[in-house]
């Protein structure tokens, strides 16, 4: 899930510039609210309802503007399976913190997504790893750093809250 959702997320921004992908990134809490609704039980609110039709008129939009943003409208389909990928991930992070804490919970998902990255990248030949030095490697590391930090800290939120309600957050 993790892995497609930002090999998807990268596609898209490249493809739809990075606004329109960060914009239909917002669909994510309206799959994770859906499946925790249909797969965990969990309950629909008022809020959570307008908050799904306001996400998912936008998204619209943003599909029909395509032709002037310099896209085809087909491509907004990247984003919204990037979106989708992130969604289910959160319903596999509820689901799997029954059993374990978030810290063990963090730790898996890290190595997993290390061990499915790493595998994309030697099946795809890629070697642009080799290629970062010095300030770019710094970003990057930063970034990775930053980024799996907001990871345990969703999964962290998630051993206590609502997966329609951390999500969204």
């Amino acid at each position: 899930g993790t892995v497609r959702g930002r090999l998807t997320r990268f596609l898209a921004t490249e493809k739809v510039g990075a606004a329109v992908t960060a914009a239909v990134s917002s669909v994510t809490p309206l799959v994770a609210t859906l499946l925790a609704i249909l797969l965990l039980g969990e309950r629909v609110t008022l809020p959570i309802l307008v908050g799904t039709v306001v996400i998912t008129i936008g998204t619209v939009l943003l599909s029909t503007s395509g032709k002037r943003l310099g896209f085809r409208p087909w491509l907004i389909v990247l984003p919204l399976i990037s979106a989708t990928c992130f969604g289910i991930v959160q319903i596999i992070r509820k689901v799997g913190l029954d059993d374990m804490g978030p810290v063990l919970g963090t730790c898996i998902n890290l190595t997993a997504a290390v061990i499915a990255f790493s595998a994309v990248m030697l099946a795809s030949g890629h070697r642009g790893i080799h290629a970062c030095r010095g300030r770019e490697l710094v970003y990057f590391v930063c970034a990775g750093l930053t980024e799996n930090a907001g990871v345990f800290l969703v999964i962290l939120a998630l051993t206590s809250g609502a997966v329609s309600v951390v999500t969204p957050l």
